[in-house]
């Protein structure tokens, strides 16, 4: 009944929590229906899950395509430098392409990279408790264009605190140690 009347306004229904135990506590035709009636993608595992797909929704309505990127000399690296001292600094960076999926960096890995997202979303993932494999990795944070990561390797020699990974294709300038 509630997805009824959420219809005609635009809204939606999302499911959190949904996974193998409920859909076996609650079987039968209702459950059936109701889920069949909000879609594949209104129903999560977690509520992280929920909230990020409500957060891209929001993104992609109000912001148009073009604003999504920032370029090298737009960065706030770059803020109060003059055109040649911003091409000087740009070649020690190299554009690196990523594609949906890809892992930036790993949890645990030994970096030595600094990385200044042009374009694309990014997740920062991390794992929980003692054991990696008994843990599902809990999402810290999403970045975006305009964003730095991974600038504590080029200080300390320290494991990667958490995994990157692109949730679109994205593009960064990355920054190595031994240009750094």
């Amino acid at each position: 009944q509630l997805q009824k009347q959420l219809m005609p306004t635009g809204k939606r229904l999302l499911l959190c929590g949904v996974n193998g135990r409920t859909d076996q506590k609650h079987t039968g035709n209702e459950w059936e229906q109701l889920v069949s009636s909000l879609g594949a993608d209104a129903v999560f595992q977690n509520m992280d899950n929920a909230l990020e797909w409500c957060e891209d929704q929001i993104i992609s309505e109000h912001i148009a395509p073009s604003a999504l990127t920032r370029e090298f000399d737009q960065s706030a690296l770059t803020q109060g430098l003059s055109t040649e001292q911003i091409a000087q600094l740009k070649s020690y960076f190299v554009a690196t392409e990523y594609q949906p999926g890809d892992c930036v960096f790993e949890e645990g890995s030994t970096g030595a990279s600094l990385y200044l997202i042009a374009s694309g979303t990014l997740d920062v993932l991390a794992h929980q408790g003692q054991s990696k494999q008994k843990h599902v990795p809990v999402r810290l944070q999403t970045v975006t264009h305009g964003s730095v990561l991974g600038e504590m390797s080029l200080i300390d020699a320290l494991p990667r605190s958490a995994t990157v990974t692109c949730r679109n294709a994205a593009r960064c300038y990355v920054l190595g140690k031994d240009n750094y």
